[in-house]
């Protein structure tokens, strides 16, 4: 499973994937990454950081828009990916507000309306 930082990496993946897939109608010149996450994304919260992700399996890629800790983020969505596609879960009940406050993934697998969220643990 690869992650790629869409800020710090080559986003042309993604664009290619987006035009593939009736997306996006513009040159990867006028493509807006963040456009693509418009809507109701799947969200990281870390340090009072958020951040975006999607997951891609044709090509078993998590594209990810984090401003900071670099490749951390991308190693806390691949384990998160790896207990989600092995159908490990928990069940944790808390109000939206939780994101807010706490490290944190708030999870809609990319369609619906409903999210999961999924406290981390990691060193602040």
């Amino acid at each position: 499973m690869r992650t790629i930082n869409l800020i710090t990496e080559d986003s042309y993946e993604l664009y290619e994937i987006c035009k593939e897939n009736g997306w996006t109608d513009c040159e990867y010149e006028d493509f807006d990454v963040l456009a693509f996450f418009e809507g109701d994304p799947d969200m990281i919260h870390i340090n009072g950081q958020v951040g975006y992700f999607w997951y891609h399996i044709k090509t078993d890629t998590i594209f990810y828009y984090f401003d900071e800790w670099g490749s951390r983020v991308g190693s806390i969505l691949r384990d998160f990916y790896k207990k989600r596609l092995n159908k490990e879960r928990w069940e944790f009940d808390a109000p939206w507000e939780y994101f807010d406050t706490h490290n944190c993934i708030a999870y809609r697998g990319g369609s619906g309306y409903v999210y999961s969220l999924f406290p981390l643990r990691i060193a602040s």
